[in-house]
């Protein structure tokens, strides 16, 4: 399962940090990690099929954590979808401006309302924390 375990902070590109660099600053991994692994590992090195690495990042992680109603796209399933153009997705943040929205992104809907479209945040924050009804190995 691809993750990135990294915070991201806001911040004003530009701007000059006044805390610890690590309280303020991301790797552009944090913005564009999925992109890459489209990107990068799936179209261009074919370590994996598209669908066995949407598969990887979408279902098997929810049906890890025992999220049934994640993960999938059906009837009576929350509607988190990434609309993407497959020979355009790829990270472009680097680390110096790691802030970039990824390119081929079209839209990002988080519980059926769109959150990201035209390489911006729409404001909406429809998102909730989930918690999981799998046990936790041991």
């Amino acid at each position: 399962m691809p993750c990135t375990d990294m915070v991201i902070h806001p911040f004003e590109p530009g701007s000059p940090p006044t805390k610890d660099l690590f309280d303020w600053y991301a790797p552009p991994m944090a913005y564009g990690m999925y992109a890459d692994y489209l990107g990068n590992w799936v179209r261009e090195k074919k370590v994996l099929s598209l669908e066995e690495a949407v598969r990887k990042a979408t279902y098997l992680p929810a049906q890890t954590l025992g999220l049934k109603d994640r993960g999938v796209v059906s009837l009576g399933a929350y509607a988190d979808i990434v609309v993407f153009d497959y020979d355009k997705i790829r990270i472009t943040g680097d680390y110096l401006q790691p802030a970039q929205a990824p390119d081929g992104i079209e839209h990002v809907l988080v519980n059926g309302k769109m959150v990201f479209e035209q390489k911006r945040h729409t404001e909406e924050r429809p998102g909730k924390v989930l918690r999981h009804n799998a046990p936790i190995p041991s």
